[in-house]
């Protein structure tokens, strides 16, 4: 008897301890330590994010894109290698809320295409209305980032090959059809759109659970890195032949590694070819990021929308080797050798000013104002190292300051001046 007592009691204790934290917890998830906020599922991180006054944004910018939206890059990675307990800044979202004191959340999804990342925003934003604390209202502006890196190649990937698999390339071009394919396959099958409606309002149950999961897969991931870590010796770096990827900053001659970024090629590389990737298929690419664009704008009305171009590291430096080997996009099939594609550095500026007017063009088409950050990057680059030092693929934290610049100067100071933000040479 005395057994089935303890046991009750016990029982009652965690019953009452949970239904606390279930009604506490929701108060205080933009107070989590930035080790803990990661654990939270995808919903909850947006209103656990720090970059606001309060859990809930109120007259909020929101932030669409890939991982440039996210805020990766070495500021974050060193922030949460060497922060445990705090909540540091580690993306332009502190930085833009603690300039203009208003509140910023990112949608970000890293690796996602123009579609990914719109769809984010809005599951999201279903979502969060869906929970039984919270209204969220629409966003006072968006920034809508375009990657020059592989935005281009992300959409051919992560949209086109979904879309062939189901339906005639020729329905593409179709608004009406390629618009109810948005809804149905992306839409309709995000991971907020699929949540248990049993746990959906039990956010602290919701997180034990991934407590639980976050730790065992964090075990998994440790026997599995030691089992590996004498193969990873023997890997051969990522730089290349000395006269390679040098790029000259603050008077010194710098060598990147051949995972960096440019420009996109579209058709031209061998591994396109072997891909069954054609020319054609860049325009397709553009189209998809136009149509997120008109997606955007009609379920966000009222939302003022801009057109952010981010372009690529080998865009941003002065060159000074005759050729550059890089990394052209982010996936292959699997009977494809991961690919880098060999540039005469000279093509790298004109092919992105080429592809910068081309965004351009569908965001003034769609009366959306637009920045292209060249400008303020290449000027901070020829003194010193706006990405890297290790990861050379995303800013670090002078690249994010100087991000939020252009931004700021661009949509939301001065606005009476006018001043020019279309692409640069």
């Amino acid at each position: 008897m005395k057994t089935i007592y303890t046991v009750v009691l016990v029982a009652g204790i965690i019953f009452v301890n949970f239904f606390f934290m279930e009604f506490a917890f929701p108060f205080f998830l933009n107070k989590l330590p930035l080790k803990v906020f990661s654990i939270l599922e995808s919903g909850e991180q947006i209103l656990g994010q720090t970059s606001k006054k309060s859990v809930l944004p109120k007259n909020y910018v929101a932030i669409v894109g890939d991982s440039y939206a996210a805020g990766w890059g070495d500021w974050k990675r060193q922030q949460v290698e060497n922060n445990w307990l705090s909540r540091p800044d580690y993306q332009l979202t502190h930085l833009f809320h603690r300039k203009k004191n208003i509140d910023v959340v990112t949608f970000g999804v890293p690796g996602g295409g123009s579609v990914a990342a719109a769809i984010e925003l809005a599951a999201s934003f279903n979502y969060i209305n869906s929970l039984r604390n919270y209204s969220l209202e629409r966003p006072q502006s968006i920034l809508v980032y375009f990657y020059e890196g592989n935005d281009v190649y992300n959409n051919i990937m992560d949209t086109l090959w979904s879309f062939k698999e189901k339906h005639h390339i020729n329905d593409l071009q179709d608004r009406l059809f390629f618009k109810k394919f948005i809804n149905e396959f992306y839409l309709q099958r995000h991971p907020l759109m699929q949540n248990n409606i049993f746990l959906k309002d039990l956010i602290f149950t919701k997180f034990v659970i991934s407590l639980f999961k976050e730790s065992w897969k964090s075990i998994k991931i440790k026997v599995k890195s030691f089992s590996k870590r004498s193969l990873e010796r023997l890997q051969s770096s990522d730089f290349l032949d000395p006269n390679i990827n040098k790029i000259l900053v603050g008077g010194r001659q710098i060598q990147l590694p051949k995972t960096v970024q440019g420009p996109p090629f579209v058709g031209i590389p061998k591994s396109d070819v072997l891909a069954n990737i054609k020319e054609e298929n860049f325009n397709q690419a553009i189209y998809i990021f136009e149509q997120s664009l008109t997606l955007l704008k009609s379920i966000f009305k009222g939302s003022l929308i801009n057109v952010v171009y981010i372009p690529s590291p080998l865009a941003v430096y002065k060159i000074v080797s005759p050729t550059v080997v890089y990394d052209h996009w982010t996936e292959t099939p699997d009977n494809i050798k991961k690919p880098y594609y060999k540039v005469d550095s000279s093509l790298i500026a004109h092919k992105s000013y080429e592809l910068c007017k081309i965004i351009e063009s569908k965001a003034r088409k769609l009366n959306l104002a637009f920045l292209d950050t060249k400008i303020f990057l290449r000027e901070v680059a020829v003194d010193q190292m706006i990405h890297g030092p290790k990861d050379f693929g995303h800013f670090n934290k002078k690249g994010y300051e100087t991000l939020l610049k252009g931004i700021l100067e661009a949509f939301y100071e001065n606005k009476s001046q006018q001043k020019n933000f279309h692409c640069k040479q």
